[in-house]
């Protein structure tokens, strides 16, 4: 090996800016050999002999060379390594100390951050669970919920049934890999005790295979528990099991009564196993599909088979239906569609909405955060000075900034997570009965991966933002200044990051107000009825007979001041799907549409409130005469041309288009006013349709209708009059109209309140970014307060000047916040219930609820500005 003149072997130690492996590998491999070299030399060898001698003594120089260099790389790495770790575990010291000498600033930073993560992990872990993975059963991305799509007219469907034929002419489908159906019903059930009504779902034996489980306890379902007049057996629910056994293991074998029958318990499937029905109360128990049961379903589950589409086997399905002839009188153009389970939950747009507010509200509160931040490193611009003439290069300071930023981030994540489940626990609580599925979530693993991703990603992105932009201007030019280099684009970026942090709050603030006009609107809505201490008793349906043995006996209780008898009471009223047609279009009915049916007795609207526009209330002859009561929407849909109340006038329901066959010909005695039959949240009143006692379809219940006395105890009275004549095992339903008629707008007042809640938190957020900005405004701007004092400023005028500051940020900040709500509202535009989007009322007022807010921020910054001493002001400088 022929090399030149070496540098001394020393040198590598002077290398200031970190050594070269493969110079110092040759340095001290040629350093060796020069030494041997000289031995030979000096012991009578002539050069090149020695150096020959020196070389094979040393060996294959290429393979020595090439394991010096893997020892020397990988102990460089290790001390880069270590000086990395330990420069980084001196940074977080130094952190914390900065952190503990400005403990109200930190107090405010770890709030923000805690607030906007914990708020987002909260919400995020909801919409995960109930929109992203709703289910945990194999190959969940390819199971989807069948349903029968039924055309309503024009942009109108409805979801008709799915019967046991459907699930039999499925199974044979190519495309799919399971085919599953469920049902669902109340049960009451008992052991030894009071009967209690409990959710029961009906499975077939395949279900829990389908879904991945096995029971914890016990055994599943077998081919011999569905055969007619097999004994009756059940599972429990791990919940139900927890609660009312104990979680005993020798529940097995035990016996309970179910609606009056013998069953026994033969094992408990866990927790994890969950219907895509996400909005229903949780099963308590399972119970097979018998063969000689009810076998209608409630739901049908599938999934496809590996690399099939959605869209190929909905042809396929319709396909087999067609095929088997199941429901042929159906109205043309009625298919099968695959959905997702969490496309199938009810308050989808309302997560989705809560989903993008919160969003929001973590862009205020990071918007927020950066904020502090540069007002901090403003702070500190001559300690970062010196810190770089002393030596530290910038990415040094970069460095050190981003660990703060992280270390406050992974701090505040901490209370962050405190912060979530606190809220899950909230949103637990508030939540509406209906959704009960939010009580399902609580701190686990999911919520601390989110909050730790998010806090991270936070910090990395906020606090990379900020020490690039501390370091990026000249700082040694801040030993030079008096009063630090911010300078005017300091103060540029700290006013944009507070107009965007208004803007961002304005759209909250407006959507918030949009829902809390709309929910307004809801419960002062015209229910057509009067529903004040209107109650309902719900009994299984017995026939004519029957209903006016109960309306006799109804009339017994203390305190009630109306009974009468009908099929169901508000808002739980019964759905009819036909077509209609009149004596003028006879041949040509309609097309098939949805009606609100119900049966009742000759005094129903009286003691309900409803008003008759024209005609008479029914008789004892009504039945036989084929008479009905329609309301006045429904008269319009008949009757378009007709002047006048059509009092008298003929229709029926047509056969052909729908399952319904030809009824007779009715004769409208009465147009009844319109009255909400099914809740607030329909748009609009239904056409509805009333039959007199036994002159109409046949219905699977019973209600006896109470208007009550004042007394508070009357609900009371009617639960023990309804456990005097209750029919076997079968609890009645007892229902309080007004509170029912409430709680329809639950979902909507729920997400009212949350959605508040986020606005409440943004204004508050951007109204501390704003009293920042204002502050450290007054104070750099100290001698500038003092001089223009001394020239005769008066404090009122020294008082405008910061208003007007805060005020033309917070102008520009709610202009831009108006704007974003205008088309932030179309999320929210099938939640405004009556209420424009363009709402002059909610956007008027949450622009001057902000400017408030924001001129109330500027208080303490004015205070200080007022009481500056111009003598010493201009003497600091």
């Amino acid at each position: 090996m022929t090399r030149g003149r070496k540098p001394p072997a020393w040198r590598r130690y002077l290398r200031f800016w970190g050594s070269n492996i493969a110079e110092d590998v040759d340095d001290e491999l040629d350093f060796h050999i020069e030494m041997r070299t000289r031995e030979y030399i000096a012991s009578g060898l002539t050069p090149d002999a020695a150096r020959a001698a020196a070389l094979h003594r040393v060996g294959q120089f290429s393979n020595a060379r090439e394991q010096c260099l893997v020892i020397g790389e990988e102990r460089e790495r290790m001390m880069r390594q270590a000086n990395l770790l330990d420069s980084f575990r001196t940074d977080i010291k130094f952190a914390a100390r900065s952190f503990r000498r400005s403990p109200g600033w930190t107090a405010v930073a770890l709030l923000t951050i805690a607030l906007g993560v914990g708020a987002t992990t909260a919400v995020f872990s909801v919409v995960d669970g109930l929109l992203i993975h709703p289910m945990s059963y194999p190959g969940a991305d390819r199971v989807y919920v069948v349903r029968h799509d039924v055309p309503m007219g024009t942009n109108a469907h409805v979801y008709g049934p799915l019967k046991q034929e459907h699930l039999t002419a499925w199974r044979s489908a190519r495309s799919l890999d399971g085919v599953e159906g469920y049902s669902r019903r109340d049960m009451t059930l008992a052991m030894g005790g009071e009967p209690r009504v409990a959710q029961a779902v009906a499975i077939d034996t395949s279900f829990l295979s389908f879904a991945g489980v096995r029971p914890l306890v016990g055994r599943n379902f077998a081919t011999s528990d569905v055969v007619a007049g097999a004994p009756r057996v059940v599972l429990l629910s791990e919940r139900y099991w927890r609660r009312e056994f104990g979680a005993a293991h020798d529940v097995v074998g035990k016996v309970v009564h179910t609606d009056g029958q013998s069953a026994t318990i033969i094992g408990v499937v866990p927790a994890t196993l969950r219907l895509p029905d996400l909005e229903i109360t949780p099963a308590d128990v399972w119970v097979p599909r018998r063969s000689d049961g009810d076998q209608r379903l409630r739901g049908v589950l599938v999934r496809l088979r590996l690399g099939i589409a959605a869209a190929t086997a909905e042809i396929e399905l319709d396909s087999l239906t067609a095929r088997a002839a199941i429901g042929s009188s159906e109205p043309a153009g009625s298919r099968m569609r695959l959905l997702r389970p969490g496309d199938t939950l009810g308050f989808r747009r309302t997560l989705v909405m809560l989903s993008a507010a919160v969003a929001l509200l973590l862009l205020v509160a990071c918007a927020n955060v950066a904020h502090l931040l540069l007002a901090r490193a403003a702070a500190r611009e001559r300690e970062l000075a010196v810190r770089h003439a002393l030596g530290a290069g910038r990415a040094r300071l970069v460095r050190q900034l981003l660990t703060e930023s992280l270390f406050l981030m992974v701090v505040g994540g901490a209370a962050a997570v405190a912060v979530g489940g606190g809220g899950l626990r909230l949103v637990a609580s508030l939540r509406p009965a209906k959704l009960s599925q939010l009580s399902q979530f609580s701190v686990d693993q999911n919520l601390l991966k989110v909050a730790l991703l998010l806090t991270l990603g936070t910090g990395l992105v906020v606090g990379l933002l900020v020490a690039l932009r501390t370091v990026r201007r000249g700082i040694g030019e801040a030993l030079r200044a008096s009063t630090g280099s911010g300078g005017r684009d300091g103060r540029r970026f700290r006013s944009a990051l507070v107009v965007t942090e208004i803007a961002l709050s304005a759209t909250l603030l407006v959507g918030a107000l949009l829902l809390v006009h709309g929910v307004v609107n809801l419960q002062n809505a015209e229910l057509g009825f009067n529903a004040h201490r209107l109650y309902g008793v719900s009994f299984p349906y017995r026939g004519e007979e029957f209903a006016r043995e109960l309306v006799e006996r109804g009339r017994l209780v203390t305190g009630a001041q109306g009974v009468t008898v009908a099929g169901s009471v508000p808002p739980n009223g019964g759905f009819l799907l036909a077509a209609f047609e009149t004596p003028a279009q006879r041949g040509k009915p309609s097309g098939a549409t949805t009606i609100s049916i119900n049966t009742v007795a000759e005094n129903y609207f009286s003691v309900l409130g409803i008003s008759l526009l024209g005609g008479h209330t029914f008789d004892a002859q009504s039945a036989a005469s084929n008479e009905v009561v329609i309301n006045e929407t429904f008269a319009r849909q008949l009757f378009p041309t007709e002047a006048g109340t059509p009092v008298g006038k003929r229709f029926r329901m047509a056969g052909n288009g729908t399952d319904v066959e030809p009824s007779p010909w009715y004769v409208v005695v009465a147009v009844a006013r319109d009255a909400v039959m099914h809740g607030l949240l329909n748009d609009g009143v239904e056409p509805t349709l009333y039959f007199p006692l036994g002159g109409g379809p046949e219905g699977r219940r019973t209600t006896l209708i109470f208007r009550g006395d004042d007394d508070p105890r009357f609900a009371e009275r009617l639960r023990l009059f309804a456990a005097e004549i209750r029919t076997g095992t079968t609890l009645p339903t007892i229902t309080n109209v007004e509170q029912e008629l409430s709680d329809s707008i639950a979902e909507p007042r729920f997400s009212m309140r949350v959605l508040s809640a986020f606005a409440v938190l943004a204004v508050v957020l951007a109204a501390i970014g704003l009293y920042g900005v204002i502050s450290y405004t007054v104070t750099r701007r100290t001698r500038e307060i003092g001089i223009r004092m001394t020239l005769g400023a008066t404090r009122a005028t020294i008082a405008r000047l910061v208003v007007a500051d805060g005020l033309r940020l917070s102008i520009i900040g709610v202009a831009l916040g108006l704007l974003g709500a205008v088309a932030a509202t179309r999320l929210i535009q099938n939640a405004l219930y009556g209420v424009q989007r363009g709402d002059p009322w909610s956007f008027t007022l949450g622009a001057v609820a902000l400017l408030a807010i924001s001129a109330a921020a500027c208080l303490v910054p004015i205070l200080r500005a007022t009481a500056v001493d111009p003598a010493v002001a201009v003497r600091a400088e």
